[in-house]
Parts: C-alpha cells; structure tokens; sequence
C-alpha cells in the first residue's frame, strides 16, 4: 500500500491504523504524516493533505460514503487515498457440520458487514479515478480466527436467537477443535485494498 500511495519526501499524509514508522520513512524528516480518526468530521482544510491511509476503520462507522467523501476534500488533486478493509462475507471455515458452519458465518457477516468489497465503489463515490483494487486471504488458525471473529460470541448469539442448538453449537466447536489438534483444520478471511485518486 505504501508504495501505491506514490509518496515523496515532504509529502503530507493522514492516517487511520496504518503504519507510521513506514509513512514517516516514506516522507522523511520534511514530510507530515498525521494520526486521527474517522468517527467524527475532520478538523483539516481543503487539499491539506497529500495521501490519506485508511487500515481497518470503515467497519464500524454509520457513514463509511461519508468518511470516504471528507477523506477526498482534505486529500488535493491528484493525491491518493488508500483503504484497506476485511470482508467477513467472505470468512470461510472447513467443517463437516456445514450447516452451522454457514449459520455461525453468517452471524458474524450480519454483525461485521462486507465494507472489504465495496471500498472501490466507496472511493468512486467520492470522486476518484484510477482505482486499483487488490485482494489478500489470510488462513489462520482456530485460536487466532477465534479471536478475530469472535466465534465464541457468535456461537452463544445464535443459539439465543434459536438458529442452532446448544448441542449443535457444541459439537460444531469440539470438531473444530479436533480438526485443529490434527493439523486439518481451515479457516480463511479475505482482505481488500483499494486506491484511488483524487480528481480535481
């Protein structure tokens, strides 16, 4: 992503969770690069910024057009804003109960959302060109994927909401944990990244 970004020494970048010792290396001692968030409008001017980074914050925001559209006022003309984005539609794990394999997925899918694949429309929306979209799948193991995706959590909401069974849910979480003790285990999220440029 940071070579995408196009920078140069004395660039001024904003970023969301991307990586500031690798920013700061990119724009050196004359450059600006500047953290803050996306939950609230930003205190910047128009065209004050070069390059603007995003790195997993679109997921939980009411407006992600929105923030996607502030991102393109504040980044001049012909500067580049990079997004990068899981999509948990896509989580994929292997079990033989596939039935509550596609009800646990689902779950967190409703909760998490599918921001990954519609950041090239998001950053089209706000007025940008030249869009280059790439796509990373990251296999995990089961501790890591528990972690991320909150199984657990999802496992206890669908058995609240009466879409599976507590025996179900259990037996569906001891074979995955025998799948993983063998070796044979397989879950799988995919990450998007896209960059656009700002027209001006």
């Amino acid at each position: 992503m940071i070579a995408q970004l196009a920078l140069q020494p004395g660039h001024r970048v904003l970023h969301f969770g991307g990586d500031e010792a690798a920013l700061r290396a990119a724009v050196g001692a004359e450059g600006i690069v500047t953290a803050t968030t996306l939950d609230s409008e930003l205190p910047h001017h128009a065209n004050s910024f070069d390059a603007a980074w995003v790195q997993e914050q679109l997921i939980g925001l009411a407006d992600p057009a929105g923030a996607v559209g502030e991102l393109a006022w504040v980044v001049r003309a012909g500067g580049r804003i990079a997004l990068c984005e899981a999509d948990w539609a896509s989580l994929a794990i292997a079990s033989e109960d596939r039935a509550t394999t596609a009800i646990i997925t689902a779950e967190i899918a409703a909760g998490r959302g599918d921001i990954g694949r519609h950041l090239p429309r998001l950053l089209a929306a706000a007025g940008c060109h030249r869009i280059s979209i790439g796509a990373e799948t990251l296999v995990l193991d089961l501790a890591t994927l528990d972690e991320v995706a909150g199984l657990a959590i999802a496992r206890e909401h669908c058995v609240r909401a009466k879409k599976i069974t507590a025996e179900a849910a259990e037996a569906w979480w001891d074979g995955l944990q025998e799948l993983d003790r063998d070796g044979g285990f397989y879950g799988a999220l995919t990450f998007v990244r896209a960059v656009g440029v700002v027209m001006g």
